[in-house]
């Protein structure tokens, strides 16, 4: 029996032992584990006056990132199911650091530093490409980079463009680090510093049909995006309907044709050039690449007797006031040929004195119902081309 028990504790002790040894390899591997530092990985693009960040380290990790000179306020995140976190950071321009402080599930904890720099912005500059000429014609635009995240401010593109002799209108930008115009479906070099971009209305112009013509003040609209190394900046350019009437009004001097189109004649659909700008056409609604005839209005002043006033407030003080008519006289083309069709001319009532004025009052006008006008115009198109629109 003393024997037998002698083995038994000696099974015990080995047991004993082998626990021990397993226990503290355990251990080991466990301290190995607290000890492995968090690996963050960086990278960094420059939005303006800041930083997009994109941090990646282990999935839900805390991380905490601040710059180590100014910009804005600490930040914190947990990285996504795949290690990933943003972060758009602000900081004080010129050479810095991102402080990082990543914390894993298991309480694991890295500091990190990563440097970066911020650079100064850049100034754009604005301009009209086209050059100034004497009896220039300017196209009313509105168009504008917004304002962006970053400290990017607005940035208005135009309020007016001259246009060229061709049908273009045109945008200088003067930026060191341009890189590429875009403008539709147009795209632009720079040369210099200085990228310039046309944009060609006729096209536009020979697709846009009267009825838009019409009723949209600014009937085209380009998007514009320039292409620089501190980032892409994207816009909108909307100009009005001024080149349609620059254009059309040639057909007084000739024949008014867009690319590919023969010269013919047709009454099918008529476009007025009012002074009133009121764009009523009579026919067919279509494209202007396929309009008929021009009807092309001209007035003249004509004044009467002025009417005079006394204040009523005891100062005896007079004022005159203007009457003055505008007499239009409206001529009739068709497009394709130049030849001219009709014409007619109409007086304008002499204005009444009213028994009574506002002392700011500037003058009194009589125009021609245009209304008239119309029915004028109507009677050159055959009946089934419709009523005016």
């Amino acid at each position: 029996m003393t024997r037998c028990r002698m083995q038994a504790v000696g099974m015990m002790i080995a047991l004993v032992g082998c626990a021990a040894a397993c226990s503290k390899k355990a251990d080991d591997g466990a301290a190995a584990s607290k000890d492995k530092p968090v690996a963050v990985a960086y990278s960094a693009k420059q939005v303006g006056s800041e930083l997009d960040v994109t941090l990646t380290a282990e999935p839900r990790t805390h991380l905490y990132v601040a710059p180590d000179r100014g910009g804005s306020n600490p930040k914190e995140k947990v990285t996504d199911d795949t290690g990933t976190a943003v972060f758009r950071v602000g900081g004080a321009s010129g050479e810095n650091s991102l402080f990082v402080v990543a914390t894993a599930l298991d309480g694991r904890k890295t500091e990190h530093k990563f440097p970066f720099t911020i650079g100064a912005q850049e100034k754009l500059e604005v301009s009209d490409a086209i050059p100034s000429r004497p009896g220039e014609t300017l196209v009313g635009c509105q168009g504008s980079f917004d304002a962006e995240a970053g400290g990017v401010e607005r940035v208005d593109l135009c309020t007016g463009l001259r246009l060229a002799e061709d049908g273009t209108v045109g945008l200088a930008f003067k930026a060191p680090s341009a890189r590429k115009l875009t403008i539709g479906a147009q795209t632009f070099e720079p040369k210099d510093g200085v990228v310039v971009g046309r944009i060609d209305l006729t096209p536009a112009i020979a697709a846009l049909d009267l009825q838009k013509l019409r009723d949209r003040e600014r009937p085209f609209e380009y998007p514009v995006t320039l292409e620089l190394a501190s980032g892409t900046r994207k816009g909108t350019v909307e100009l009005d309907r001024t080149a349609v009437s620059a254009l059309l009004s040639k057909v007084q001097k000739g024949p008014v044709l867009f690319p590919g189109e023969a010269k013919g004649g047709g009454q099918a659909s008529l476009l007025l050039l009012s002074e009133n700008l009121t764009w009523e056409y009579i026919g067919e609604d279509v494209p202007i690449a396929r309009l008929d005839l021009v009807a092309v209005m001209t007035s003249k002043l004509r004044k009467a007797a002025s009417c005079r006033y006394v204040a009523t407030d005891g100062s005896e003080k007079q004022k005159s006031l203007d009457r003055v008519m505008r007499d239009p006289t409206v001529t009739v083309y068709e497009r394709r040929t130049g030849k001219k069709v009709a014409t007619k001319s109409w007086t304008a009532k002499v204005p009444e004195c009213a028994d009574w004025i506002k002392s700011n009052t500037p003058g009194s006008y009589a125009d021609v119902d245009e209304r008239e006008i119309v029915e004028w115009l109507k009677t050159l198109l055959p009946a089934e081309a419709g009523p005016p629109r």
